[in-house]
């Protein structure tokens, strides 16, 4: 009704078959069916109940507010330029397979907590963060994170699932929270980065007999050092000989 003053996500929690909020008066509107402030810049609450699997927020909204989208199926939710605020729990036990964050610069505490599919966030240049924002993703795999996010790395926000691998700059805070947390760290723009290939990981040889084995680096021409048990000759330039001691397999 139009007398109505005070209301958030939290009046209709538990409300797992609702589908629509409708509003009329000067403190609320509706939009679809979704819940917002009288401005229009926050979002307050969508619907449990709906089963699309995607929502995009419209554009001026500013705020995802407290536990606005907690508890619902949408697995893709498309933010606009225009939010900057992502509050507390806004998208808890939520069905998100990922989400851009990167025009978000605040994310609330346990803002993502206990997505089960989320597997690729993308965070914002400074974003803050708050505890929690991303524990209990069991199958986020990649978090990108510009160098300007500040992370302590005693704060509790990512957690070592085996499967998540922070994106970022090396000597980053990000980097420094990864070392901490037992969390694998790749920096795309890292100089110097290489790769080795050998041309046989295994081989099999008689006593007596000898292999030629040959690493290719990338970038090219780089030195390779062979385990000492293997070295019995050189082959230039970074090829190696490998003299076998008793008849059985070998492992490079």
């Amino acid at each position: 009704g139009t007398s109505v003053q005070n209301v958030d996500a939290d009046t209709f929690a538990g409300c797992r078959k609702l589908m629509e909020v409708n509003v009329t008066g000067d403190h609320y509107a509706s939009v679809g069916g979704v819940l917002f402030d009288a401005s229009g810049e926050t979002l307050i609450l969508y619907p449990m109940g709906r089963t699309a699997p995607a929502y995009t927020v419209p554009a001026g909204v500013e705020t995802i507010g407290t536990r606005a989208f907690a508890g619902t199926s949408l697995t893709s939710v498309v933010l606009p330029e225009s939010v900057t605020a992502i509050e507390t729990q806004a998208f808890m036990h939520s069905g998100l397979t990922e989400i851009d964050l990167s025009h978000v610069t605040h994310l609330g505490n346990g803002a993502f907590f206990s997505c089960p599919e989320l597997t690729h966030v993308v965070l914002g240049e400074g974003t803050e963060i708050g505890s929690f924002a991303f524990m209990n993703c069991p199958k986020l795999s990649e978090a990108v994170i510009p160098s300007t996010v500040t992370m302590d790395e005693d704060a509790v926000l990512f957690e070592a699932n085996g499967l998540l691998v922070i994106v970022g700059a090396t000597g980053s805070d990000a980097h420094t929270y990864a070392l901490a947390n037992g969390i694998a760290f790749t920096d795309p723009n890292a100089p110097g980065a290489v790769s080795v290939s050998i041309s046989e990981e295994t081989v099999t040889m008689q006593r007596g007999e000898t292999r030629t084995l040959t690493a290719e680096t990338s970038p090219a021409g780089l030195a390779v050092t062979w385990p000492l048990s293997m070295r019995t000759g050189w082959a230039p330039p970074w090829d190696a000989e490998a003299r076998s001691l008793r008849p059985g397999p070998k492992t490079v």
